[in-house]
């Protein structure tokens, strides 16, 4: 777990809030394919694509929020490389 005062999170919410969203943040525990690297120091962070039905065979998710969760993505590639 992170604190939102963590150099990777205040630049990672830097990113969000330049592309105009504001950043929420939250703990939760679970299975995640970034547990291994979390563990191995790698700072890592899971960004939510506000779908529905999530692992389900019903999950889907709207052209319109795949689009901007690209975009963000690619701005904080492009954004955490600079450093």
């Amino acid at each position: 777990q992170y604190s939102s005062q963590d150099p990777f999170i205040q630049e990672i919410s830097q990113i969000y809030t330049t592309l105009g969203y504001h950043p929420e943040y939250d703990h939760s525990t679970g299975i995640s394919d970034a547990n291994p690297l979390v563990g191995a120091g790698i700072h890592m962070v899971n960004l939510s694509d506000s779908g529905e039905n999530a692992h389900s065979v019903d999950e889907r998710i709207s052209i319109e929020n795949l689009s901007t969760l690209a975009s963000l993505v690619g701005k904080m590639i492009n954004g955490l490389t600079k450093n």
